[in-house]
């Protein structure tokens, strides 16, 4: 006779739960594998890696970084497993896993309300190894992609919990008030959660029509509303803040519709199912194969079942997909390759063709589907497996190059970094910055996602410049033009400058008449276009020996150097070889910068170097030199622009002695200003963030402007300036009488308060005044000097 607690053990391990669970727990272990085995922080993911680090410091981000569209819940319980386990990619990738099995538990409710038990364990074994894109976006805090899955199947549950069963009144309070505040939640963390939510209200709409919208439902239906407000409270400030911006991005042309759903059939679903695996032909027409022979299971479960009511059960996952497509094939991302966005429609339509079909009530069309199951379930595991082993060894390079830096990075004592290169590298500081466990920011000169650590960059005392190796030399020429001593790391892969010290000058503009610029060669335009401190006129012409400009400044002077400005944000048509000759007499000429390759948008603004970037200049200094003729060549260009366009000229004339200390003239200068009640203050890069760093925004924001910072809507800050009281000018020195002109000759003589002179900058004063009558331009902040302009625009500068 067997004995009653045996029979109850072996019972406990035949029964659904205790299968769900080592299910479970075999998604748990597979993802835990693959994480451990191939996976490396990415650009993306950092970022949540970093903010993590920083909510352990103090910080309370409600979104990602630099994306107003994806809540920060990944980074916070990440900030919670690198308190708990300490901080490593481990733990970092443990905040998606947690929320992935998440995810699976909430499809296996869903799937088991839906078709029962058997069908929700097989949708979990096929959620277990769903393949590769879907396993590494459950590793990896890309943005918030298994949270919001999560939070939506969950919240699809709830609905049919609370329309197909029946409660006492404590119970539907819960469920409803439940349900309010994961819908916010899930859509505060990631839109992708819509349509999982649609799903479940459409039979949850029904319920209330059935009830005939009681009151006492409505009164429990309106309190769980409130928690989803309050959960989904922090999207409300941002669309108030920055409005929408891609989120409803939505296009309905047939054409583009056309493309989306190419796109999608052609490139982001085959990805899904093969990744880069490549199988032989003969195993992806099987694949293939068993994707349509699940889905035609699942079509003749749908067809046998008799009852009318749960036949409408088996189509809300269909009603999933096609509310999905509707949302997804209209938005912009659906016309780029991108089958992470896929995730939810692909899980969804894999567990219908593998998950839902086991529970067939014919025996045969049961055997078919298991083997369906089966094979499906080793095509994934195997191709799991070949992947996992591809990414092992790319990992260890990975990792080993990034200590290296870090590493590096504190050998120099460097307290900030700055990424000088193409934006994708500027991001990977994002990376660099974790390694570092947030100890040492590492800052894009372009779009930098932490805009805090992007202004504190702008005037840090101690920085160090961080690029590809291959373009030491290149970094190298570009200080030596620009005067700065510098001290080298070289690294295989990055090499970094630091302990950059900049020579202290003290320059004026020399005024330039339009005659006094002859144009060399095949440059079309004039040389007075050089000088009209007009923004939108320009010089262009082609790059070679005998192409650029001479100029004629009336008079042999002790000079210092020049800097030239052109049109638009990138600057990618200032040269980056050229040669700057100079002359007494105009007969003979000597060679005093004679550059090959260098990088064209360089320059000193206050104790400040910078490289690359938006809003830049290019600037050449030499050691003081007597000449009246100044001659530039310009001989290369950059990639794919083969000729240069110059705007406006700046030749500038050595000052005397060696200027004051500008730590000290700093809060001298803004000491002043808060006794003249400025509240704005127009200047230039360094001594913006100067302002910000010593006076406190106020209702009007921050006293300067703060470092543009694309993604980042307080930096968008109009350019335009018009003159009123508490609103102060203030330039370097040397462009402080052309400054003062400018202002006078758009605004009159009554827009200028006073002016008082510093060492190295000046403040003048504004008034409030009009444009003088006819007057066709406006005035524009160009970065360190005011120009002229005839479209002031939002930003006034074209962000591509």
């Amino acid at each position: 006779m067997a004995h009653p607690e045996a029979d109850s053990r072996k019972n406990f391990f035949k029964s659904p739960g205790f299968i769900f669970l080592m299910t479970l727990i075999l998604a748990f272990g597979v993802r835990v594998a693959v994480s451990v085995l191939a996976y490396s922080t990415t650009v993306d993911t950092a970022t949540p890696g970093l903010m993590a680090v920083n909510i352990l410091k103090g910080e309370f981000p409600l979104f990602f970084y630099g994306q107003q569209y994806m809540g920060a819940l990944e980074a916070y319980l990440a900030a919670v497993m690198f308190k708990l386990f300490g901080v490593s990619e481990i733990t970092l990738s443990l905040s998606p896993i947690l929320f992935s099995i998440g995810w699976i538990a909430g499809m296996y409710m869903l799937f088991k309300e839906l078709f029962g038990h058997k069908a929700g364990i097989a949708c979990v074994l096929v959620m277990t190894v769903p393949g590769w894109y879907v396993i590494w976006y459950s590793i990896a805090s890309y943005g918030g992609y298994p949270g919001a899955f999560c939070f939506g199947t969950w919240a699809a549950w709830l609905c049919f919990r609370i329309a197909w069963h029946d409660h006492s009144p404590a119970s539907e309070w819960a469920h409803i008030l439940v349900l309010g505040f994961i819908c916010g939640l899930a859509l505060w963390t990631n839109y992708l959660a819509a349509p999982y939510i649609i799903m479940g209200a459409a039979p949850l709409a029904a319920f209330l029509i059935r009830k005939k919208f009681k009151r006492e439902l409505i009164i429990k239906f309106l309190v769980g509303g409130c928690l989803f407000l309050i959960a989904f409270l922090p999207v409300i400030l941002s669309y108030i803040e920055t409005g929408s911006g891609d989120v409803a991005n939505w296009e309905f042309s047939s054409k583009k519709l056309s493309r989306s759903f190419q796109n999608t059939i052609h490139n982001s679903l085959p990805a899904l199912v093969f990744f880069e695996l490549g199988p032989s032909s003969g195993l992806a027409a099987a694949v293939t194969a068993s994707i349509y022979l699940g889905l035609g299971l699942f079509v003749l479960k749908i067809v046998t079942t008799p009852e009318k009511k749960n036949r409408l059960r088996l189509l809300l996952p269909v009603f999933f997909l096609v509310i999905f497509l509707i949302l997804y094939l209209p938005h912009k991302m659906s016309r780029i390759t991108a089958p992470r966005y896929m995730i939810p429609f692909w899980t969804m339509l894999i567990s219908m063709a593998f998950g839902a079909t086991v529970s067939l009530k014919n025996r045969w069309l049961r055997g078919i589907a298991g083997c369906v199951l089966a094979f499906w379930l080793a095509f994934n595991t195997y191709a799991i497996v070949v992947e996992t082993k591809k990414f092992i060894p790319k990992r260890k390079i990975k990792v080993a190059r990034r200590k290296i830096t870090v590493e590096n990075a504190r050998k120099t004592s460097a307290e900030m970094v700055i990424m000088i290169g193409a934006p994708i590298f500027g991001y990977r500081g994002q990376i660099l910055g974790f390694y570092s466990e947030g100890e040492i920011p590492f800052v894009s000169v372009f779009k930098e996602r932490h805009q805090p650590s992007a202004q504190l960059a702008e005037s840090h005392p101690n920085p160090a410049l961080a690029f590809r190796s291959k373009i030491l030399e290149k970094v190298k020429t570009t200080l030596d033009q620009i005067q700065v001593e510098y001290k080298v790391m070289e690294g295989e892969w990055v090499s970094l400058v630091y302990d950059m010290k900049v020579r202290p000058t003290r320059t004026s503009s020399v005024p330039l008449q339009p005659e006094s610029i002859a144009l060399d060669g095949n440059v079309s335009g004039d040389g007075g276009l050089l000088t009209d401190r007009i923004r939108e006129t320009s010089v262009e012409g082609d790059y070679g020996d005998d192409v650029g400009f001479t100029i004629d400044l009336g008079r042999v002077r002790k000079l210092d150097g020049l800097r030239l400005m052109t049109i638009g944000v990138f600057k990618l048509t200032l040269p980056k070889g050229y040669t700057v000759s100079v002359s007494t007499d105009g007969a003979e000429y000597r060679t005093i910068s004679d550059v090959k390759d260098s990088l064209p948008v360089s320059y000193i603004s206050g104790n400040g170097v910078y490289l690359k970037g938006y809003f830049g200049f290019f600037e050449c200094r030499f050691s003081s030199v007597e000449a009246r003729y100044l001659r530039m060549r310009m001989k290369a260009g950059q990639g794919r622009y083969n000729r240069w366009k110059i705007s406006e000229l700046f030749v500038l004339e050595h000052a005397g002695s060696e200027p004051a200390d500008l730590e000290s003239e700093t809060v001298k200068i803004a000491s002043f200003l808060k006794k003249q009640n400025i509240d704005f203050s127009v200047c230039d890069r360094w001594f913006s963030a100067k302002l910000i760093e010593m006076i406190p925004s106020g209702k009007n924001g921050p006293p300067a402007y703060p470092r543009f910072n694309p993604g980042h809507s307080e930096t968008k800050m109009r350019r335009v300036v018009k003159p009123r009281k508490g609103l102060a000018i203030v330039p370097g020195i040397a462009y402080a009488d052309e400054c003062e002109r400018l202002i006078k000759d758009v605004y009159g003589e009554n827009a200028v308060l006073g002016r008082k002179d510093f060492s190295n900058y000046s403040v003048i004063l504004t008034d409030q005044a009009a444009r003088i009558e006819k007057m066709p331009y406006y005035l524009v902040w160009d970065g360190f000097t005011l120009l002229k302009t005839e479209n002031p625009g939002a930003l006034v500068l074209n962000i591509r």
